[in-house]
């Protein structure tokens, strides 16, 4: 008697669940951003002849700051810094000991037209959550910028503490175009 019941008793409880079943539908929570995102980097750009690749770190606390590190790729001496907070745009030359303030520049104020500071911060957390963790230059949505690539790795979403960018007395401050025509020349 006991073996002709128990199948009965297990589709009885199956057809019991089954019924529990609510007929709104179930709204799952979204998984929270990270609000913090260090990783290595590699920029590559096209040049006319070849492709220039540089190696770097990125950190960035969402809402709050963006630092972008280029360093030299043998002895990982950081070259240039890019640092974006709500309140101001740094650009930083290591090699000459200048920087550019270039948060009310015309040309900062065009290309964030096309892709703010919150837009970047979405497109790399977006790449850094993504099976391929490379933000191609067209995803900025500037016209004028053709071919390059950003690839992340050892990605990580740890806290940190953003240190703000300290310049000492020997750095100066030039304009924007003065900043962009001596990295020229380098």
């Amino acid at each position: 008697m006991t073996k002709r019941l128990l199948p009965l008793l297990l589709l009885l409880g199956v057809l019991l669940l089954a019924s529990c079943r609510s007929s709104r539908p179930v709204v799952k929570p979204a998984p929270a951003a990270p609000k913090y995102l260090t990783a290595r980097l590699s920029i590559t750009v096209p040049t006319k002849k070849s492709s220039v690749t540089v190696p770097g770190r990125l950190q960035m606390q969402t809402g709050r700051i963006l630092q972008l590190s280029l360093l030299l790729p043998v002895l990982h001496t950081e070259l240039g810094r890019l640092e974006a907070t709500p309140q101001r745009i740094l650009i930083v030359n290591r090699l000459e000991h200048n920087y550019a303030d270039a948060t009310h520049h015309p040309l900062v104020r065009q290309f964030l037209t096309h892709c703010s500071v919150e837009r970047l911060e979405q497109l790399l957390l977006h790449a850094a959550n993504s099976g391929n963790p490379v933000l191609h230059a067209a995803a900025l949505g500037d016209p004028r910028i053709k071919g390059g690539t950003v690839e992340l790795s050892d990605i990580s979403f740890e806290p940190f503490t953003p240190q703000p960018t300290q310049l000492s007395e020997r750095y100066e401050r030039v304009t924007l175009e003065e900043f962009i025509n001596r990295l020229k020349s380098l």
